[in-house]
């Protein structure tokens, strides 16, 4: 049995792949399991990856049926692994040759349920852009203080590929077919976890794309976003096991789903939002009218806390201001050509 079972959702990743699987397969820790899950690519991704598992008996490569997004194919990976502990990375992404080496020995050393490290963020050639590190200092904490830390903007580690997680921990969970997949797999992990290590290393290598290209699924629609908000509302307090080990569940969950409204509605006020202004006014209503959302707007910690411009947005929809919402729509989108006029 391997000690690191690592999955790789591919989605018409060709020009991607060697990067980064020659970066898993060159690894300084050998004792891996390489699964990589072709998600119906319509290139020559298969063929690739085909290649890789004749040359190296560590890759298997999972041709699915039916394309199941990077979710379905994290988990049909989860399903078919082996490794004392699961890691995960995109397939547009790389990581540093002893990255699992180092990961691996912090887990066996300190006993820890998942070991997390930052990352550099790069362009699509690969330059770097940012360095996002997680911690100054190797720290350790609950998985319920994980979760506050990462609601609050303390911790940002939301990505699965930020580590390595004990495969026993993880258990059933799942990633699930709704907006913020990657952040309700995490939380679930997190509720379970007694220690987790973050570490002030940068060992992963964002590469900044589209996230249809290689994930294979296309940027949601207005009503979609608000859709999987809800989906998201409807799984988070339907959790008995965070409810139940997480210290103010109530207003983490309505702090989140705030934000989240604050955003799709803001999207689709902006100029450039494709939808006709009778869709994007009736999307507004949909928010306006929401259970969730008038649910959420009733725990005043929560809208407190909010930055101002967001809490804003929301404090007129729940409040009934929907025409003034839509007049800033309309200035927003006539204000381009208002602009022209004075050239």
């Amino acid at each position: 049995m391997p000690l690191i079972s690592i999955i790789v959702p591919v989605y018409n990743a060709e020009r991607f792949i060697q990067k980064c699987v020659d970066s898993l397969i060159h690894q300084t820790f050998s004792d891996l399991e390489i699964i990589l899950v072709n998600d119906c690519s319509k290139d020559s991704s298969l063929d690739i990856l085909s290649r890789y598992e004749q040359l190296d008996s560590r890759v298997k490569v999972v041709d699915l049926p039916h394309n199941s997004g990077a979710a379905g194919a994290r988990n049909h990976a989860l399903a078919d692994s082996s490794g004392e502990y699961i890691a995960f990375v995109d397939i547009d992404d790389w990581v540093d040759h002893d990255r699992y080496e180092r990961l691996f020995n912090y887990a066996r050393q300190f006993d820890v349920d998942a070991v997390l490290d930052g990352f550099v963020y790069n362009n699509d050639k690969g330059d770097v852009k940012a360095k996002k590190p997680l911690t100054d200092r190797l720290r350790f904490v609950s998985g319920a203080q994980m979760i506050k830390e990462m609601f609050f903007g303390n911790i940002s580690v939301f990505a699965p590929w930020h580590g390595i997680y004990k495969r026993r921990v993880i258990g059933n969970c799942q990633f699930q077919p709704i907006r913020g997949d990657d952040a309700i797999f995490n939380l679930d992990f997190y509720a379970r976890a007694n220690k987790i290590c973050l570490t002030p290393e940068l060992a992963y290598h964002f590469r900044e794309l589209d996230s249809s290209e290689t994930r294979g699924y296309h940027p949601p629609e207005s009503v979609g976003s608000l859709r999987g908000v809800e989906a998201c509302a409807a799984y988070l307090r339907g959790n008995p096991d965070l409810r139940r080990l997480v210290p103010d569940f109530d207003f983490i969950t309505d702090y989140h789903l705030l934000g989240e409204y604050a955003t799709v509605a803001r999207n689709v006020c902006e100029k450039d939002c494709p939808e006709s202004f009778e869709q994007r006014k009736n999307f507004l209503c949909r928010i306006e009218n929401s259970h969730y959302f008038r649910s959420a707007c009733e725990n005043k910690e929560a809208m407190a806390r909010l930055p101002g411009r967001k809490r804003c947005f929301l404090s007129l929809l729940y409040n009934g201001h929907l025409t003034s919402l839509t007049g800033y729509m309309y200035l927003k989108s006539k204000w381009k050509k208002v602009e022209e006029l004075f050239k």
